[in-house]
This record gives structure tokens, sequence and C-alpha cells, in this order.
């Protein structure tokens, strides 16, 4: 059945957005960005370097990407949600968060999909 005259369509999606990512292609993402973060600790203590620089750095890097890629074809945000304090806090916390924020995330949406 089509939608009702004056009722938005439930899940608007822009022809312009990215194709949905798989639960599992985002674990993996989320696992090769945990060994890069943590590539550069091993690498300084082996070494010697400064190793909180190169920690930092990639910490932030990672961040970024899983935000930009991942996240962003993994959630769809419901319109009465989308709201700039919502999405903007959410973003902020899975960034400054990301190790413990995305597997929360993947197991909510495992028992979503599961159950």
């Amino acid at each position: 059945m089509d939608s009702l005259p004056h009722t938005p369509d439930r899940h608007p999606v822009s022809p312009d957005a990215p194709p949905p990512l798989r639960l599992r292609t985002a674990v993996l993402h989320w696992s090769v960005c945990l060994a890069v973060w943590l590539l550069p600790i091993v690498a300084a203590a082996h070494w010697g370097w400064r190793w909180p620089d190169l920690h930092l750095v990639s910490y932030f890097v990672v961040g970024v990407y899983l935000n930009r890629r991942v996240l962003r074809r993994l959630v769809v945000w419901h319109p009465n949600f989308d709201t700039v304090q919502n999405v903007s806090s959410s973003k902020l916390a899975a960034f400054l968060f990301w190790p413990l924020t995305y597997p929360v995330l993947f197991f909510k949406l495992a028992v979503v999909k599961v159950l």
C-alpha cells in the first residue's frame, strides 16, 4: 500500500546517499581500525619513539574514518530524532570514544537483527 496523502515516506533516502553497510563489514572496519590504532603503540615500545604523539594522532584519524565511512552507512537517522543536538552528540560520542561506542552499537544492531 502506498503512503497516505499528506504523510511523508517513513525512511527518506537521498539519491546520493551511499549504500548501506552490512554489520559484518562494519565490524571488520572497526577491527582493522583498532589494529591501526594499536600499531603505533607497539612500534613506539619496540623502537623507543615518543608514543603519545603517534597514539593520539592515530586515535583521532581512526575516529574520523569510522564516523565518515562506517557510521554514515550503518545508521539511518529517523526524521523525528534527526535534530542537530541528537546527531551531533551521537557523532561526537562515537568519535571520542570509538573503541567502546562501536562495539556497543554493533551489539545493539545485532540484537535488533536477530531478535
